[in-house]
C-alpha cells in the first residue's frame, strides 16, 4: 500500500519518512537520537528526534501558511518533500547529509556536536 498524502497528516508518518530518509545520515545519532539505523521501528519504538523535527515542520508549514506562502495540505507538502528527498538521495547519497543540515536550520534544532 502506497502511503498517500492524507497520511502525512499525522506526525508519526512524517517521523517514520523521515526516519527511512535521514537513519544513515552522518550525524543522525545527535540529532534524532538514532541507535538502531539498520533495524525496522514501530511507531511508538521511534526516536523522540524524529518526531520532534515532525512536529518543528509542522510549525515551520503552519507560518507558511499564515504569510500566504503555502496553498497545500501539510500531508501533501511533506510527502512531496519526501519524494523530492527520496529523488535526490537516489541519485546523490551524499547529498543526505548536506540535506540533513539545511532542514535542521530549517525546524531551529540545536545540535550539539563533538567536534
Amino acid at each position: 500500500a502506497r502511503t498517500k498524502a492524507k497520511d502525512f497528516e499525522d506526525e508519526a508518518v512524517l517521523a517514520g519518512a523521515l526516519r527511512l530518509l535521514f537513519r544513515s545520515a552522518k550525524h543522525a545519532e545527535v540529532i534524532f537520537g538514532e541507535k538502531h539505523a539498520r533495524q525496522r521501528l514501530h511507531r511508538e519504538e521511534l526516536p523522540k528526534g524524529y518526531l520532534d523535527v515532525a512536529a518543528a515542520l509542522r510549525d515551520v508549514f503552519q507560518q507558511q501558511v499564515e504569510q500566504g506562502h503555502e496553498s497545500r495540505s501539510f500531508g501533501k507538502a511533506m510527502l512531496d518533500r519526501c519524494t523530492s528527498w527520496r529523488a535526490a538521495f537516489k541519485e546523490d547519497a551524499s547529498s543526505r547529509d548536506a540535506e540533513l543540515a539545511k532542514l535542521v536550520q530549517e525546524c531551529g534544532l540545536e545540535v550539539v556536536s563533538d567536534s
